[in-house]
Parts: structure tokens; C-alpha cells; sequence
């Protein structure tokens, strides 16, 4: 979308043809925004009708729209057509979700987990656990915060107040002997 129409040649537009400003929008924009919509939607029928609208909006605003100064209709026509496809795509979004078919719940409670390897990922957890309270303070504190409670190693070093190369250092040397313990996870 390069060269912008600005609000003096959107005027100019307004005065000689009032009747022409949707077709000119529509010429200049309509291919561009659309493939622009369907980037968010996913939807490119949606995507044609959100254009449609914005169009139709951008018409219905023109005279006012043409009396603010320094405004390049381009964007301002992008933005709407960007807050419209995000907004169509978070209410299909929540339709999804509320109107889930019978088929798609089977699936989903397929690929749920047994029990059985819900116990067993447990029970290695658990051993894990153990062997972290085994480490020494530093590396123990290092090991906890980063993933039982999925801090960044800047966070780890400010919640310990040390640097970040010292927790480095704690994280290598945890690691190093959670590996020679790993024979006792399984």
C-alpha cells in the first residue's frame, strides 16, 4: 500500500466524484487488505467481508474523514480492517471452544494420557525431586527456580542475588551431577 492517499487528495476526490470514493478505495486497497485480513483470519471469505465493511465504513466517514488534517486514509483503512480481523478471529476462536463436535472430544480424550504413564512420569518426578535436594544449596536454589518454577537465569539471579554467570556456573554444576545420577531416574 505506497502512496498514500493524504486528506487533501481525498478531498479533492470527495468534491469532483463523491459517487467514485468507494470504487476508488476498493481498486486501490481491496487485493492488498484482504490478503492482509486472511493473514489473521485464516478465513479468506471472512477476509473479502471484513474489506467489504471497512470499505463501506471508510464511505460513510468520508466527508468527516477528509476534514483531518495530515490523515493517509491507507493506514487509517488498514487499521480498522486489522482491528476487524483480529476481533473476527478471536470470536471463531471462542466458537470453536464453546462448540467443540463429538469427534474432536474423542480425540482429545484419546490423546490424553493413561493413567498408567501419568503414575509413571509421577514416580520420575519424584526421583528427581529427591536427587535435586541432594545438590549443594546453590545449585539446588539454581535447579528449583529455573524449572519447577520457570524462572530466566536473570530472574534466578535476582531472586538469589547473585549474577547471572554465577548462576550459570550453579546451573552447569547441577547438571552435571544430575547427569551421573541419571541412572537412578530411569
Amino acid at each position: 500500500m505506497s502512496a498514500f492517499v493524504d486528506s487533501e487528495t481525498f478531498q479533492d476526490l470527495i468534491r469532483k466524484w463523491p459517487n467514485a470514493v468507494l470504487q476508488y478505495l476498493r481498486k486501490r486497497y481491496y487485493r492488498r487488505l484482504v490478503y492482509i485480513s486472511a493473514q489473521t483470519t485464516r478465513n479468506r471469505e471472512a477476509s473479502e467481508e471484513i474489506v467489504h465493511d471497512a470499505l463501506i465504513e471508510i464511505w460513510k466517514r468520508s466527508e468527516w474523514l477528509a476534514k483531518q488534517d495530515g490523515l493517509l486514509i491507507g493506514p487509517y483503512l488498514l487499521r480498522i480492517v486489522k482491528n476487524k480481523s483480529i476481533t473476527f478471529y478471536h470470536q471463531s476462536v471462542s466458537r470453536k471452544e464453546d462448540n467443540q463436535p463429538a469427534d474432536l472430544l474423542d480425540e482429545l480424550i484419546s490423546s490424553m494420557p493413561s493413567i498408567e504413564s501419568g503414575l509413571i512420569k509421577a514416580d520420575k518426578y519424584n526421583k528427581l525431586r529427591d536427587i535435586v535436594s541432594t545438590l549443594p544449596d546453590g545449585e539446588k536454589s539454581v535447579i528449583e527456580l529455573k524449572y519447577f518454577h520457570g524462572l530466566s537465569n536473570d530472574a534466578v539471579g535476582r531472586e538469589m542475588g547473585i549474577s547471572k554467570r554465577t548462576v550459570e556456573k550453579y546451573h552447569t554444576r547441577a547438571i552435571e551431577h544430575l547427569r551421573a545420577q541419571k541412572a537412578f531416574i530411569g
